[in-house]
């Protein structure tokens, strides 16, 4: 048997143990986990995808941002929604990560897949088509993926 000290020095010895460690584990779909199982997954998970970003003071690491809205969402305005508050979570993932909305389709589910593409902008698209387009997203979403963008 390995001492358990040394699993965790093989586990964080090297940022590849370390990001295989934090890498969810097989499919996630929301269906068949429990809401606490389901975002603490969504947190690993957008943790791993902005790893190497910063917010605009370039200190500060971008997971703090995606830790505000959940709280926000939770604590001030009350959401307990498991879909809309994962949605939040991974709002930027596939807006500012090489990440693509089939693959949180894929980890998370439909329902959720739905609401992160509600919250997220086309970079394809120019500025002002992009914002337009944005916003008629918004309008036709449900309440609580409204509240998310607040």
């Amino acid at each position: 048997m390995v001492p358990q000290s040394e699993v965790l020095a093989n586990a964080v010895g090297s940022n590849l143990g370390l990001l295989s460690w934090l890498a969810p584990k097989g499919p996630l779909k929301s269906e068949l986990n429990s809401p606490t199982q389901i975002v603490l997954q969504a947190f690993r998970y957008a943790a791993l995808k902005h790893r190497q970003q910063t917010l605009a003071d370039g200190v500060t690491p971008y997971f703090v941002h995606v830790v505000r809205v959940c709280w926000i969402l939770r604590d001030v305005f009350q959401i307990k929604d498991t879909a809309t508050i994962v949605a939040s979570i991974l709002h930027d993932v596939v807006e500012d990560t090489a990440t693509d909305i089939e693959e949180i389709e894929e980890l998370f589910g439909k329902t959720i897949a739905q609401y992160v593409d509600l919250l997220t902008k086309d970079p394809a698209l120019p500025k002002r088509q992009r914002e337009r387009e944005y916003d008629e997203k918004l309008l036709n979403a449900p309440e609580a993926v409204q509240i998310a963008k607040l």
